[in-house]
């Protein structure tokens, strides 16, 4: 899935003029502010997005209730690739989609993204093992993870943090991550009901305690308003911090 030689030197052009040439070759390299971000995009996109090789457009569906979410993600590709994306509901989907397009945000995207054209859902992951990336690219992605395919909550009066994902490879990098993270967790597999007929294998990862939940907050954060303020209502309700209280 990597690029043609042309793109991919147009691709090292573009990391170098934005600061991220080193991502291209080793995981030893300075912070710089576009990584989170430029993470976080590739998140939302393995999460909740696909791309059209064809036609060089990238659409990200996130609910139709997260327009502040859908805004947030428009920032970002305005930022990094200078084009303002298309949002509007998708009354079909109830979705919101996010649509935008163009060779050089195409080339970036396939540089760090493998997936089958036909059969994205089940086989999209990173094309690097996690090791390869900065710790500011991981906590962008597995926000963004979060922020697509994840949820926040209790059981059995235990505080929760959990990714679905039909592809294992992509469980396993976001697993990986968190790992880098300091934030312990655990993989399970399911086979769930898409049609009356139809099953779907599906790979949850969970962090569980209050431990990790806090870690996660205090360390990635969840740019979704909506779970990042009931991830907030966890860690305010349990260490009794005053409302109004501002996480980094």
């Amino acid at each position: 899935m990597l690029p043609a030689k042309r793109a991919k030197t147009t691709i090292i052009r573009y990391l170098e003029r934005i600061g991220l040439k080193t991502l291209q070759h080793r995981p030893e390299f300075k912070f710089h502010p576009a990584e989170k971000e430029l993470g976080g995009l590739i998140g939302a996109v393995a999460g909740d997005g696909y791309i059209d090789l064809t036609r060089n457009v990238v659409c990200i569906y996130p609910n139709q209730n997260e327009t502040a979410y859908a805004q947030y993600l428009s920032n970002i590709i305005l930022k990094l690739f200078d084009k303002r994306p298309n949002i509007w509901h998708d009354k079909n989907k109830h979705t919101l989609q996010i649509r935008t397009g163009g060779k050089q945000l195409i080339a970036i995207l396939k540089n760090y993204l493998y997936f089958e054209d036909k059969n994205k859902t089940k086989t999209v992951k990173l094309i690097k093992p996690v090791y390869s990336y900065s710790t500011e690219f991981l906590k962008g992605f597995v926000g963004n993870l979060i922020s697509t395919d994840g949820c926040v909550g209790y059981r059995s009066g235990t505080p929760y943090i959990k990714f679905d994902s039909s592809s294992i490879e992509l469980a396993k990098q976001y697993a990986a991550a968190l790992n880098r993270l300091g934030i312990k967790n655990n993989i399970y597999h399911s086979i769930r009901k898409t049609t009356f007929i139809e099953r779907s294998e599906m790979y949850s990862v969970v962090s569980y305690g209050f431990d990790n939940v806090s870690r996660f907050c205090y360390k990635v954060g969840i740019p979704e308003p909506n779970k990042l303020h009931k991830l907030q209502g966890i860690i305010m309700y349990r260490t009794k911090i005053p409302n109004g209280f501002i996480f980094s």
